[in-house]
């Protein structure tokens, strides 16, 4: 899944399961929540929630991107390269 404009929730959770890469260069954003999962995450614009962020992948990019969230984080990522998502701001 490419999203390059804006998905977006305002009155519920927003809950996205991508087979394969989930290649973020937008905005995904939600108030009420949001849990994503994915074969991998490469965010390159904005993702995130004012309320309950959980993202699950065995591989996550953060490149120049912004993850947020307001209360409550999950991220249940497969650590061996932290370098990787940690060129960003969370």
């Amino acid at each position: 899944m490419k999203a390059g404009g804006l998905l977006s929730s305002i009155s519920g959770v927003l809950a996205t399961c991508v087979v394969g890469a989930l290649n973020n260069y937008g905005r995904i954003t939600s108030v009420a929540g949001m849990s994503v999962s994915a074969g991998s995450i490469n965010n390159y614009g904005t993702l995130g929630s004012t309320n309950n962020l959980r993202l699950t992948t065995p591989d996550l990019l953060n490149q120049n991107g912004l993850l947020f969230w307001a209360e409550n984080n999950i991220l249940s990522v497969n650590w061996r390269s932290p370098e990787r998502w940690m060129t960003g701001e969370v």
